[in-house]
């Protein structure tokens, strides 16, 4: 970003300007998670004709090469959380994003994953605010301010299908949100399909992992942390 502003007057133009003027119909993931997370995603967009494409992307992940439904590479400028994707077509059909990176707020590595819906590791249309600061207006309910710095919590605006090929080179089970279809070990990898329909995809792994279902609701947790696993009613909670 430029030097003349700061980086939070950087986002706030951003976020201010850059409202998304299409939605994801579908996503088509193909994730590889070694010591640093690389992937290519397919975007199927609701408008197919757009000159501009912006999408919020953590930083750590650096977009390495656009293409469109034909394989024609397209231009493209990162800027901090802040993708935008030139068209030139008047149908791109698909945006396709290659990038690679290593989160340092969450994780993904040989030792375990976590990776919340709500959390920009997957490109989302339009210019978010990823980070809020204290005293910000709290999304969704302006008239409380919020207490302490934390993740916007922002989700997909609608939701979207997923396909996702995910490759672990670690050894541990795997969670998300979605439904888990197929997991195999192959060339060194864990290997897992994961399909559903959401406003964003949770990912999970750890050598502990368990699930458990408690009166219809299925719970992840760390069989290291069962202590805190509700209990009855209060189950609906958590």
């Amino acid at each position: 970003y430029s030097g003349d502003i700061s980086w939070e007057e950087m986002v706030k133009e951003k976020s201010e300007k850059g409202q998304p003027d299409f939605y994801v119909k579908k996503y088509d993931i193909d994730m590889t998670i070694t010591d640093e997370l690389r992937a290519k995603v397919k975007i199927l967009p609701s408008r197919k004709n757009l000159k501009q494409y912006r999408f919020t992307l953590q930083y750590f992940f650096r977009v390495e090469k656009v293409t469109d439904a034909q394989d024609r590479e397209l231009s493209f400028e990162q800027e901090g959380d802040y993708l935008t994707v030139y068209n030139s077509s008047d149908d791109i059909g698909l945006v396709n994003i290659y990038y690679r990176g290593s989160t340092k707020a969450f994780y993904a590595t040989t030792q375990g994953i976590m990776l919340p819906a709500n959390y920009e590791y997957f490109p989302v249309p339009g210019w978010h605010r990823v980070f809020m600061n204290s005293g910000d207006k709290c999304p969704g309910k302006e008239e409380m301010p919020l207490q302490e710095q934390c993740f916007s919590r922002e989700v997909l605006s609608k939701e979207a299908d997923f396909h996702v090929a995910l490759h672990c080179r670690g050894k541990y089970p795997v969670a998300s949100n979605l439904s888990v279809v197929k997991k195999e070990k192959k060339h060194g990898f864990q290997n897992w399909e994961i399909r559903g329909k959401s406003d964003g995809m949770t990912l999970i792994g750890n050598p502990y992992l368990i699930q458990k279902e408690i009166q219809g609701v299925r719970i992840v947790c760390s069989s290291l942390d069962l202590d805190n696993v509700p209990k009855g009613k209060n189950v609906q909670e958590y």
